[in-house]
């Protein structure tokens, strides 16, 4: 192998953790589950909010899906995922709503 394709297959081949994080409030859930690239990857419950961390193998987008005592759905849509670029997906859950918190450059 060449040697310049070492540290290039280091800084392409490697796999960018994500982090997803839903704002509940006091709601109680049954599950919470990501599905992204193909795979699921359940979040945990932390005080207020539903995490987890992925590492980023792939590129497309997917959803989160929250599932409540009531049997209720609600989605929260994940836009765009590449492997190299790091994220954090934040969200709040305000009645059957999913809003996109995540914090954006001011112009």
């Amino acid at each position: 192998m060449a040697a310049w394709l070492v540290p290039l297959c280091l800084f392409a081949c490697s796999r960018s953790e994500n982090a997803f994080e839903i704002d509940i409030g006091s709601r109680e859930v049954t599950a919470a589950t990501l599905n992204l690239c193909g795979r699921q990857t359940s979040l945990s419950r932390s005080g207020n909010l539903l995490v987890t961390t992925r590492a980023i193998d792939c590129e497309g987008s997917g959803e989160i899906i929250v599932s409540f005592p009531d049997r209720s759905l609600v989605r929260c849509p994940v836009g765009y995922v590449t492997h190299g670029l790091v994220q954090t997906f934040r969200f709040e859950i305000d009645g059957q709503t999913c809003r996109d918190i995540r914090q954006r450059p001011s112009s």
